[in-house]
């Protein structure tokens, strides 16, 4: 199991409920990262989703981040959202969620966070 691909759904499914992904190109969903922060202390995952979409939604990376942070809090797994510099999303995870983790982890053993995205190609 690989949790970024949990919280790129969550995102995309936050920006959906704003009704404007009819307005982005076809691909933006492929546009979005959901990585870990670069500093702990910021949370436990980082996404770029309102600086790359903004621009074509003629809105600033910030205001759209506020409207996404808005539906990003109404999923249990999401304990904190914070918006830093011009507009990145910060995500805090929540306690149940690692908790729900541990046995996951413990039946997948060294396999756990593995992914074979781009193999054999």
């Amino acid at each position: 199991m690989n949790l970024f691909p949990i919280f790129h759904n969550y995102i995309v499914e936050s920006i959906q409920t704003l009704g404007c992904d009819s307005l982005l190109l076809p691909d933006w969903q492929l546009k979005i990262t959901v990585e870990p922060t670069r500093d702990r202390n910021h949370g436990d995952l980082a996404t770029n989703a309102a600086m790359v979409l903004a621009k074509s939604l003629d809105q600033s990376p910030k205001q759209l981040a506020e409207r996404i942070v808005t539906n990003l809090l109404t999923y249990p797994d999401i304990k904190k959202v914070d918006i830093a510099g011009p507009g990145f999303i910060n995500l805090t995870l929540s306690h149940a969620f690692w908790q729900n983790q541990i046995p996951i982890i413990l039946g997948q053993g060294n396999e756990y966070g593995s992914s074979s995205l781009g193999k054999n190609q």
